[in-house]
């Protein structure tokens, strides 16, 4: 297969998303809005009667979801027709018209929240016990209660969410600073031929084969960063700020507090997390004392970290592969989750080829009334099969969800839904691993999922402890300014992904490359998911089937409670500390087959 970039009309339709799974056409795109727009005045009509009877809160929920599950629709649609072409005008349009519509949605039935949270609870639980068809929305009305201490009045909630997409704006600002101001110029290869650094490129000019032309790119990259640092800092600064301010108004006692509370976390979690990663820290220090070792090299620089320690490997796998690949290693889990996979590939739900101005990355997305798609660049190389096969843990997860749940409860919680897709990126690892007799594949596929594992545990562990760090200056009352910044993050990078690394002095400036700081704790979210993805891939390469109905269980069932006490119910206590060592359990197993690998390259090479 041909890999080089090319126009969307050149890929062969089987590679791309069949966008007629959604609409056959834009009218019936249009159609929906219209659909929406005629359901809000029904909805406000039921405003300050929300709460008048069970019947009629019931009436008014499932008028309600029947709404959101037809704008998810929009919006997933709008989203993906901007994405497979970022210069599109119309799918820029689609995607803006989408994007009003939702928050319209919100501002206008803010009332059917606050109705609820200001009744007497006693009252709400008296519908539940009385009415049959309302107690399926029990858990979400319970949920909905809970909030109650930090809920303003129905004004108040429309002015903070207001303020919420203004204060979004500062990740804008981060995002056109980095990707469309900042220009990163130009450097020579080996042959004199010029390179234009992009963020598109740049992580393939850190993996090339030439030390040389890896250390100029990353010493342009980060240095032209530099000159913008002072702005970078500020739209931090300002929306750390805003963090501490929204969480005061609305009762919380810090940002992790409010945080937390969305899913109703003790706070002991993230203690025993954060503890556990303190104490093996250096693991991330062996990583890198291996990378070393696989370069020969006598000192070990940031722009190595990425580098190819051994020649690529020419072989290129196709889009079928691939799909047969993930077939059979996800037949570990059994034939009701081969069989969705195999539905998701035969309903062009993938879109894998890279494209001109198609978004970078992978993702997934999914809308209850269609099903969930895994959005990829595929280039044909054994790492790309496996964040396809991280993808597709979320797109399979997604559709668990919806075949097994109303919409109520088929929106699995933030904080566990990297658990499926990391799950089946130790599982994959693991098929290869038991099947592959190439000694380079594997080297590649445990690098990347060493990265993968090492990266979600303590490079987010560093990211939180900054965070942390930086909430309290502004505590305190300091500006967060880019010095600080610089010397904040270093002095925590050197703990985890720098560990073992020669530091030099552009490698301060780091954080700019990090959007989640923009976002309020994100990234705690990744270490519990990779947490749990550890335990439950362990089990299920242990003990096989049993371990995977248990787990596949799970997937149906991530919206109907609590993370907390959903994953008690699969043995998994975020509580307990040791819940947070299986992981380094895994990374020290994968760091010593890594470590054999590297000398069997070693000995080829010889």
């Amino acid at each position: 297969m041909d890999f080089k970039t090319k126009t969307r009309k050149e890929v062969e339709d089987s590679y791309k998303i069949d966008f007629k799974k959604f609409y056959t056409n834009e009218k019936e795109f249009e159609k929906d809005i219209e659909l929406v727009n005629k359901n809000l005045p029904i909805i406000e009509s039921f405003k300050s009667k929300v709460v008048e009877n069970s019947d009629t809160l019931y009436k008014l929920l499932e008028l309600f979801f029947k709404t959101i599950v037809v704008i998810e629709k929009v919006y997933v649609y709008g989203s993906l027709m901007n994405s497979v072409d970022e210069s599109d005008i119309n799918g820029k349009n689609l995607y803006a018209k989408a994007y009003d519509l939702y928050n319209d949605f919100a501002n206008r039935t803010a009332f059917i929240k606050i109705e609820i949270i200001e009744a007497d609870s006693k009252k709400i639980h008296q519908f539940l016990n009385e009415n049959k068809d309302l107690k399926l929305y029990d858990y979400y009305l319970t949920e909905m209660i809970r909030s109650k201490e930090h809920t303003l009045s129905e004004k108040e909630e429309i002015l903070t969410n207001e303020m919420s997409m203004l204060a979004s704006n500062y990740n804008k600002i981060r995002d056109t600073l980095f990707f469309e101001d900042i220009k990163y110029g130009e450097i020579k290869d080996s042959n004199g031929n010029k390179i234009e650094i992009t963020n598109q490129n740049i992580g393939q000019l850190l993996k090339d084969k030439d030390r040389n032309l890896r250390k100029r790119a990353y010493k342009r990259y980060t240095e032209s960063r530099s000159l913008f640092q002072s702005t970078f800092a500020s739209a931090l600064n300002s929306k750390l700020k805003y963090d501490l301010k929204i969480s005061k108004i609305l009762n919380y006692d810090s940002p992790l507090d409010m945080s937390l509370f969305d899913y109703n976390l003790n706070k002991k979690v993230i203690d025993n997390y954060l503890s556990v990663a303190d104490e093996y820290h250096d693991l991330y220090g062996k990583y890198n004392l291996l990378l070393k070792k696989s370069l020969g090299y006598n000192k070990l620089y940031a722009y190595d970290l990425s580098a190819d320690s051994f020649e690529e490997s020419k072989k290129e796998y196709s889009v079928e592969d691939a799909q047969k690949m993930l077939l059979q290693a996800f037949s570990t889990y059994g034939k009701q989750y081969t069989d969705y996979l195999q539905n998701i590939f035969d309903n062009r739900m993938v879109d894998y080829i890279p494209t001109k101005n198609k978004a970078t990355g992978a993702f997934s997305i999914g809308a209850y009334l269609v099903g969930s798609i895994a959005f990829v660049n595929f280039f044909g190389k054994l790492e790309n099969i496996s964040t396809l096969a991280h993808e597709l843990g979320h797109a399979v997860h997604s559709r668990y969800t919806f075949d097994n749940n109303h919409p109520v409860y088929a929106d699995s919680s933030f904080l566990l839904v990297e658990i499926a897709s990391i799950t089946n990126e130790i599982i994959f690892s693991d098929y290869i691993l038991k099947t592959s007799k190439n000694n380079l594949e594997k080297y590649k596929l445990l690098k990347s999922l060493l990265d993968v594992l090492l990266g979600n545990y303590f490079l987010v562990a560093g990211r939180m402890e900054l965070q942390n760090k930086l909430y309290k200056l502004l505590e305190d009352g300091k500006t967060i300014t880019a010095d600080i910044l610089n010397d904040t993050n270093l002095e925590v990078s050197k703990r985890f992904e720098l560990n073992n690394v020669d530091v030099l002095e552009y490698d301060k400036n780091i954080w700019m490359k990090v959007s989640h700081y923009y976002n309020l704790y994100y990234n705690y979210q990744y270490a519990i998911g990779v947490s749990v993805a550890a335990y439950f891939s362990s089990k299920i390469l242990k003990n096989g089937g049993i371990e995977a109905n248990n787990y596949l269980e799970f997937l149906k069932n991530s919206g109907r409670k609590d993370p907390y006490d959903l994953l008690k119910d699969y043995n998994v206590d975020l509580m307990n500390r040791k819940t947070f060592e299986v992981i380094t359990d895994v990374i020290k197993e994968k760091l010593v087959e890594f470590e054999a690998v590297i000398n069997e390259l070693k000995k080829e090479e010889r």
